[in-house]
C-alpha cells in the first residue's frame, strides 16, 4: 500500500496531497480504506503535498530609500 502511495506522489512530482492520492488509489486499484489511513501512511513516509499560498517568507524591501524632492 505504501509503495502505491509513494508511486502516485512521485508521479505527480510532489503536487498531490492526501485527498488526490486517496482518490487515485480508489480509481487505480479499488482501495478499500479511508483518507485518514492514507494521511497516516503519508506522514510516516514524510510525504507532504503543496498547499495553495505556500510560497515562503514574505520578501519585503529592507534597504535604504532616498527621498526625491
Amino acid at each position: 500500500m505504501l509503495k502505491a502511495i509513494v508511486f502516485i506522489f512521485n508521479q505527480s512530482k510532489g503536487q498531490y496531497g492526501v485527498r488526490r492520492v486517496y482518490h487515485k488509489l480508489i480509481h487505480l486499484s479499488g482501495y478499500k480504506g479511508n483518507h485518514e489511513q492514507v494521511y497516516h501512511l503519508m506522514r510516516m513516509a514524510n510525504l507532504m503535498g503543496k498547499r495553495p499560498g505556500e510560497k515562503g517568507k514574505p520578501k519585503s524591501y529592507r534597504g535604504c530609500v532616498e527621498k526625491v524632492e
